[in-house]
């Protein structure tokens, strides 16, 4: 799996911050988070404007294989 920039730095900061508002997702896209919801990365729970996105397990996985490639 290739991580663009946008779902790196999501990755990334929900790493560091722990569960943030969906809201959080500021100059990087809807988009972004919809792909990395749907590949298992991230988890939401509830609504699109009150929610919660978290990392998973497999989110932090995809993180340390990505920076054991060197490419961060």
């Amino acid at each position: 799996m290739i991580l663009d920039e946008g779902a790196y730095k999501t990755l990334s900061l929900l790493e560091l911050t722990g569960p943030a508002p969906v809201t959080a997702t500021h100059k990087r896209s809807v988009s972004t988070l919809t792909s990395l919801v749907d590949q298992g990365l991230v988890e939401t729970y509830g609504s699109s404007y009150e929610g919660t996105m978290e990392i998973t397990d497999k989110g932090r996985e995809e993180l340390a294989r990505y920076r054991s490639e060197g490419k961060n």
